[in-house]
């Protein structure tokens, strides 16, 4: 009777040890570090047993620098987003993962990841290679790396100062956008750099003159033989004269020539001025007399709202042409401050405006009635020892010419 029961317990013992046996341990989870890159970030994933503790760095010369973390690990990984952010100074990233489990030594799982190249992440619109005076320039950026960046776009004209803004590029793959007009002729170099990183890119656009220049002659009457030299030397162009007789910008009772400039600019709307003026003054102006710093700081003041008149804000250029040295000494003394004055002025207006030394180019050693040119004897003024001959215009309105070709208009 006993042997069944022998039979039936060993039996019972076998059928509970069966489920145990089967019920194996599970694999252990082996540490691993997965690395993406995407839109300028560098991402991790960690992978180890759960409750460890994580932390990863990049691994640069040999060194672990800025490790991100702790992070636990839960349901065999965890996630370090964003890890790091791309870089110009190296594509080839390489990051170690230290993972501590509850009573187990540290182990090390490394990965490294190749991010894009600096080189072209700024995509900048493209530039026509020529432009006409006056067009407006529209540059489209973009960052490739759809991260998002700050960039510094500098317009750099022929003479003149460079202008720079800084624009946020943004980063959802939409595009920041900058208008410059483009004024001067000559070539115009654009530069544009990331503030964050070595990343630039560089064009150039040539801006040629107008097929048919527009070309003012004003001023007392000095500019009336100086006006007809310039119709004859500059036949592709439209020279319109307004010469104001026995005016001057000391004396706006007779013509407020500020006011005058700035009808002028208005309705001619030259791209070229060329100003020849200041025989008739010397007047006071307000408690200034003449003809001291005082009254030179009131005139070039006047002056330089003339000059502003005529850039027409950057679309128009001025020549002002200095008076010669004249023959008698009152004469001179204005004369002096009047110049001093122009220059003063354009010192202060900047790009756009050129002084044009006529003293230099027929009065070279103080007044003479003529000059030796090229051989021979030349008469470059008029018996009042004032006003230029002819000969002497001529050689006024070459200078003019040879600065209007050097700026491009010619």
């Amino acid at each position: 009777m006993r042997r069944p029961v022998t039979v039936l317990v060993a039996l019972a013992a076998l059928l509970v040890a069966i489920p145990v046996a089967a019920q194996a341990p599970p694999a252990p989870v082996v540490p691993a570090l997965e690395l993406t890159s995407d839109d300028g970030e560098i991402s991790a994933v960690i992978r180890g047993p759960d409750g460890a503790v994580a932390t990863v760095a990049e691994r640069v010369d040999g060194r672990l620098e800025a490790p991100a973390g702790p992070v636990t690990i839960a349901e065999g990984a965890a996630e370090v987003a964003p890890l790091a952010p791309w870089r110009c100074d190296r594509t080839l990233r390489r990051f170690a993962a230290t993972i501590a489990a509850p009573g187990a030594a540290p182990v090390t799982a490394a990965a490294a990841v190749r991010t894009p190249s600096c080189a072209r992440r700024l995509q900048v619109s493209r530039v026509p290679s020529r432009l006409r005076t006056g067009a407006e320039l529209t540059l489209r950026i973009e960052d490739t790396w759809d991260a998002g960046v700050r960039a510094r776009v500098c317009v750099d004209p022929p003479a003149g100062r460079t202008r720079c803004r800084l624009l946020d590029v943004p980063d959802d793959g939409e595009e920041a956008r900058i208008t410059r007009r483009l004024q001067a002729t000559g070539v115009w170099r654009i530069d544009v750099r990331a503030m964050s990183g070595a990343v630039r890119v560089r064009r150039s656009v040539r801006v040629v003159p107008p097929a048919h220049l527009r070309l003012l002659a004003t001023g007392d009457s000095m500019i009336q033989t100086v006006d007809h030299a310039l119709d004859r030397r500059l036949p592709r162009a439209t020279v319109r004269s307004d010469a104001r007789i026995s005016t001057g910008i000391s004396k706006p009772q007779m013509l407020d020539w500020v006011a005058h400039a700035r009808r002028q600019a208005a309705s001619f709307r030259p791209e070229a001025t060329v100003v020849f003026l200041g025989a008739n003054d010397g007047f006071p102006i307000g408690a200034a007399g003449c003809c001291g710093d005082a009254w030179i700081d009131a005139y070039a003041r006047r002056v330089q709202e003339m000059m502003e008149a005529y850039r027409r804000g950057g679309a128009g250029r001025v020549y002002w042409m200095t008076l010669p040295t004249p023959g008698k000494p009152t004469f001179a003394r204005v004369f002096r401050a009047v110049n001093a004055a122009v220059r003063r002025a354009a010192r202060q207006a900047g790009s756009g405006v050129r002084v044009i030394d006529v003293s230099a180019a027929v009065a070279p050693n103080g007044y003479a009635r003529s000059i030796r040119r090229g051989g021979r004897t030349v008469v470059v003024r008029q018996d009042d020892q004032v006003h230029l001959s002819l000969a002497g215009a001529d050689i006024a309105a070459a200078l003019v010419v040879d600065a209007l070709r050097r700026d491009g208009l010619v």
